[in-house]
């Protein structure tokens, strides 16, 4: 599999790196309005990347100190039977051939797959200056909406977006509260008893440890060289040996050797080191929660 050095948070970057993006390849938040309507890529089965459909519900300001988010129903692939799917954070949404941003939160129990998507405007503002940390120190945001949207029948005026990885409250799960999309953490070697003490342990940081196994002597060419490319899948080698640990997610934008991608921090420890690599998606584990993509580096 294709390796790069990486720095991770809300981008990966190559130290060596200093390529931008041009503007007219991306949108500027202010642009975006409700009802536009493109597409997004992302990896359900191997490492073929495919389409799902996204429409622009709305653009939630100031979501977290000098962020915005926008806010997407999507379709397609399943996902209206999956819902948002944790892997699929990353997963690069376009309209009229040009970047919107990465889809990077989802509603938990949701009936319809609404998704938070992170601006790609901004994942290239945080790279420019990924040494700066943005703290919120004032929590969940409820967030007005300017256009208040019906789902099952039900009127929503307001979104709440929490910048951490805590399940909302019963009486808050209710509304719309919006979550940074875990990290499925996929490893082998593991027993049961130290599967269940990453579990405990790494909850906290967005990650989420499961019993993953190698991939099978099956792949061709093709599958084992995996391009990184928007769409395709990204992993994070975090052990690697006799035990083996890998954070799933999804590309975003490549520029040169800077790889964008999940919209949210990795753990948000900072400036930090792990081998990049592309990645193999089993299945897709669906749950009444959030589905989870079972994959492997």
């Amino acid at each position: 599999m294709s390796r790069l050095l990486a720095v991770s948070l809300i981008v990966a970057l190559a130290p060596f790196a200093h390529a931008d993006p041009l503007p007219g390849t991306y949108w500027n938040v202010d642009a975006v309005k409700p009802g536009m309507k493109g597409t997004g890529r992302t990896v359900v089965k191997g490492t073929k990347i495919e389409s799902f459909d996204a429409e622009v519900l709305g653009v939630l300001k100031n979501s977290s100190p000098g962020r915005d988010m926008v806010l997407c129903m999507l379709s397609g692939l399943n996902l209206d039977k999956t819902g948002v799917i944790q892997g699929m954070s990353g997963s690069p949404i376009y309209i009229d051939g040009k970047l919107l941003g990465a889809v990077a939160y989802a509603w938990q129990f949701n009936k319809v797959p609404i998704a938070g998507v992170t601006p790609f405007s901004q994942m290239h503002e945080y790279a420019a200056a990924f040494e700066k940390r943005d703290l919120d120190p004032h929590g969940p945001q409820r967030i007005g909406l300017s256009s208040p949207l019906k789902i099952d029948g039900r009127r929503v005026e307001s979104v709440t977006v929490s910048s951490d990885f805590s399940d909302p409250e019963a009486a808050s799960a209710d509304g719309i509260w919006l979550t940074p999309l875990k990290t499925p953490l996929c490893t082998t070697g593991f027993s049961r008893n130290s599967l269940e003490l990453l579990q405990a342990t790494f909850g906290r940081h967005g990650l989420v440890p499961m019993q993953g196994g190698g991939v099978g002597n099956h792949l061709t060419d093709e599958e084992r060289n995996a391009t990184i490319e928007p769409g395709a899948g990204l992993a994070v080698a975090m052990v690697s040996g006799d035990f083996d640990m890998s954070g799933i997610g999804t590309v975003t934008h490549v520029e040169g050797k800077r790889v964008y991608g999940w919209g949210h921090p990795f753990m948000g420890l900072g400036a930090c080191e792990f081998p990049l690599m592309t990645g193999y998606t089993h299945a897709i584990m669906p749950r009444v929660s959030i589905s989870f993509k079972w994959g492997r580096r």
